[in-house]
Formats: C-alpha cells, structure tokens, sequence
C-alpha cells in the first residue's frame, strides 16, 4: 500500500471511529445525572483557579492541574454537559494519537482494527463521560508513549526537540495524575535493555529536569500518601491484589461488566475462559516465534508490567479502593497496544499466519462486539449514575414543602444533591464533604461520621427529608442512624432510586 493511500486509509477510517464515539459519547454525557466523584469536581472547579488548587490538593488530596484546566474550561459554561464535553474532547484526542501510535506499530489494516477495539471500548465510553481526569490520564498516557519513542528510542541522531517535547509532556503528566509516574520508570527498561548507553544518559538527566520542575509537588504526594495510608485499611495479600489486577485486565482486554456487581455473569465466565485459552495460545506463539518480537513491543510490555507493579505496590499502601478500575486507567491504552503489536509482530508476516488470522478475525469481531453491547448495556442499566441525583431532585421537589430540610447520610453525598436540586429547603450537611470519605470505615470513623450527622438534623423542623446510599446494607455502617432516626422520626414517604433512597421523616410528639 501506497503511503498516501495508507494515510488515507486511516485519516477516514479514525474520522468514522470519533463520529461513532461520539454519536454514542454525546447523548449519555447530556443525558446522566452525576454521581458523588464528579460533584467533587464540579465543587473543586466552581470559584476559580486559586481555589481549584485548595480543593483539589488540600482537600481531595489529588494532582492539581485537571482541576486548574476545568475551572478555566467552566467559565465559558456551568453547566454539566460543558463540564464533560471537555473529557469528551480528551477521548476523541486520544483515539487520533492510538491511531498514530498504531500506524507506527502495524500494519495498516492492523492498524485500523486495534483503533476500532479502542475507539468503541465501553472503558473509554464511560471515561467520556465523567468529570472526573481518567480520560486526560488516558490521553496524557498515550501521548507518553509517543513523545518516548519519539525522543529515546526512534531518536538515532538525538534531535532535542523531541526530548524537550517529551520532558515537558512528563511534568504535565506528573501534575495531572500521579499515577502516571510509573510509566516513566517503564520506559528506561527497554533501554537498558538493548543497551542504548547514550539514550539512557540523555533520559536519566532528562528525568533530572523532570524531577526538579515536579519538586514544589513532593510535600503534597508525601502528605497524600500519609492520608490514604493512616486509615484503616482491609487486611492485604499478594493472591489479593493479583486478583484485583487480573480483572482490570480482563475487563481492558474483552469486557463483561466494567463496575462489579457482586454476582459472576455467564458472559463474565464465558469470556473469562475465552481470554485465558487466548492467552494461552498467545503465550505459545511468542515463545515459539520470540525472534519476531519487535522492540516497539518490548517498550510497550515493559510500560504495562511497571504500571501492574506499581499498582500491586500501590494496593498494599493504600488499599483496594484506590487501584479500583478508574484509577488504573493509565494501564488501559499500552495494555491494549502491547497485545495488538505481540500479534502483529507474530502474525503480520507469515503469510499463512495471516490466512488463518483473516478466518479468525470475523468470529473473534462477533465477540467482541458483543461484549461491547452486552457491556454498555450494563453500564448504565438505571439510564442513571450511581445515586440517580437527577430523579431524586425531581421528587423531592414535587413533593416537598417549605421547612422540610433535606439531610444526607452521609457527608460526601451531599455534594451531588444541590445540582439537580432546585427547590426551596437547605441540603445538609453543608461543609466538611472530604472529612470522612477515606479508607475502609472503622467503628471509630462510623461513630464519627455519623455523629457530625446527626448534629447538623435541624431539631426544630417537624419534617425533614432523609436521604441515604446503598452503603447502609453493609453490616456496622448505620446501625447507630437508624436507631436515632427510628426513635424520633416516623416514616411518611419512601421511595427507592438507584443506589438511594429518599424518605419523608416526621418528627415523633415528645
């Protein structure tokens, strides 16, 4: 294939890609309600850029620069779907940039099919669509991954403006998302490696700069890290936090259910039996063909194992909440990049290989598209976002009166009300939203937290409405609230939502 035939080639087949990301990506980010994590963001970016900053290192305990880029992003529009078009603007530049990285990795054809898998991934739907930084993180990864082949390992004649490029890129990253900083420990292990002394020297003074510009940021990690960490945390093993891992692969390679929902599908099984005899099958070709692996794939294999190594790391100091799926969305592109060039790589060139892949190819698109469907479906099975904020504003507000505040157990939560609400009584708690929403609850934090609670009810209103999440069906979480609100109020409207529950309380006669 010609080269302008080949740029061709992939300039309308990724252009058709974006349309149907959008298509899809759009109606659901005008559509959903948003959950608690995305109140957080709307709540960080809402009074500027000073206070964007505060917001979001002090009192979320994150990498600042998401936050600065959306409060600057929100003063063209407040409104929810502006928030998330800018996520929406990050995937649809990533899918541009894994078509570029692909086309330097593979066949055109090849090419095109891995952006397609990208492209329409229910992961990057779902990244879309929140206001929250895992699309940037998706974007900001891939764009690691092309400045470092750029700068170090297609850079024979050690241009510097690709390593400018690269350096700067880093320091971004490092401000976006502090999880992005494994992918840069990734990358010098190719080097060593295949011995490129001189790419090695000019990275490790590279990473100098880097570590210098990121330097104003070390007593805020450092402080991040002692917060996650002073919390109680589930207990931990090695057979653990693998499984966890295992799963955010699974999910990446040929998702079933993104979210679990406590209860092994038959689509979960059947696919995870169908990953595990593909991988086996993969593992023997590479061994049997290991001549054939490119060092393009060996930068990609060694960039995904450092990123799971951390990840185990990680796991062990914080806990599993926060090597949850989203968090681990930088593993999302190299991940699949890394598979679709082992396959390039032992199957591109074999003209027989390439017959057997072309009868393959059309079963294995029937399954993968409906995994796709089957996932997207269960994405969002309510049309809601956890919490169902939107339906739960509307019936409060058809259905209340004046002096009937709402109370929300518990605090976090109370973000997300006052952005589909419009109605007239006061949302409480109305302060300390970040206080107790780290780490595993402990009887110490449940009593805490539920006495703050309790002492912002209004004791003078006759009727209160009370809102509470589905956390309340663990054991040991609100059994203490319950009491308190069984023995003074009287239940005279419920109603379930996805994830909530609201109740009209009135309170008991002395």
């Amino acid at each position: 294939m010609e080269m302008s035939d080949r740029t061709s080639y992939l300039k309308y087949g990724v252009g058709l890609l974006i349309f149907l990301h959008l298509l899809i990506a759009l109606p659901l980010a005008y559509y959903l309600n948003i959950w608690t994590d995305e109140a957080s963001t709307l709540y960080a970016t809402q009074n500027g850029f000073s206070v964007a900053f505060q917001t979001a290192v002090i009192e979320q305990k994150q990498a600042p620069l998401y936050f600065w880029v959306l409060s600057l992003w929100r003063q063209m529009s407040e409104s929810i779907f502006f928030a998330r078009l800018f996520s929406v603007m990050c995937s649809v530049a990533a899918i541009w940039l894994f078509a570029k990285i692909a086309d330097r990795l593979m066949r055109p054809k090849a090419a095109l099919l891995t952006t397609a898998f990208f492209a329409l991934h229910p992961f990057l739907f779902w990244a879309s669509v929140e206001i929250r930084v895992y699309s940037m993180v998706i974007l900001l990864s891939l764009g690691l991954i092309h400045t470092f082949l750029d700068a170090f390992w297609d850079n024979a004649e050690n241009r510097i403006v690709p390593i400018v490029r690269f350096a700067i890129l880093s320091v971004v990253a490092l401000y976006t998302n502090y999880y992005l900083g494994p992918m840069l420990v990734g990358f010098l292990i190719p080097l060593i490696i295949y011995r490129r002394w001189r790419a090695v020297a000019n990275y490790l003074a590279t990473m100098a700069v880097v570590g210098l510009a990121f330097l104003p940021m070390i007593l805020f990690v450092q402080s991040e890290m002692n917060a996650r960490s002073s919390v109680f945390i589930e207990d931990r093993s090695v057979i653990s936090g693998l499984k966890i891992l295992w799963n955010h692969v699974l999910t990446y390679l040929l998702p079933t259910e993104i979210f679990s929902t406590g209860v092994t599908s038959a689509a979960a099984i059947a696919r995870l039996w169908l990953v595990r005899v593909l991988l086996v099958v993969i593992a023997g070709f590479t061994l049997a063909r290991r001549r054939l692996v490119s060092g393009h794939t060996i930068v990609l294999a060694t960039t995904v194992a450092t990123i799971l190594a951390f990840l185990l790391v990680a796991y062990f100091i914080v806990g599993s909440w926060l090597v949850a799926i989203r968090h681990a969305s930088l593993l999302f592109p190299p991940l699949i990049l890394f598979f679709a060039s082992l396959l390039n790589d032992l199957f591109g060139e074999d003209k027989k290989s390439r017959k057997v892949f072309r009868f393959a190819a059309p079963a294995l698109a029937v399954v993968v598209l409906a995994c796709f469907a089957y996932t997207l479906v269960n994405l969002y099975p309510h049309v809601a976002k956890r919490g169902d904020w939107a339906r739960v504003g509307q019936f409060i507000e058809q259905n209340e009166k004046p002096d009937q505040p709402i109370v929300i157990f518990h605090t976090y939560d109370a973000l997300s009300l006052p952005y589909h609400y419009r109605g007239v009584n006061r949302i409480l708690p109305d302060e300390r939203y970040f206080e107790f929403d780290f780490g595993t609850p402990t009887p110490e934090f449940v009593a805490k937290r539920t006495a703050y609670t309790l002492s912002k009810i209004p004791t003078d209103s006759p009727e209160i409405w009370l809102l509470m999440n589905d956390e309340c069906t663990t054991p040991g979480i609100c059994e203490s609230f319950d009491e308190y609100i069984a023995a003074n109020y009287t239940v005279v409207t419920e109603q379930s939502f996805f994830g909530q529950k609201a109740y009209l309380l009135r309170k008991r006669a002395s």
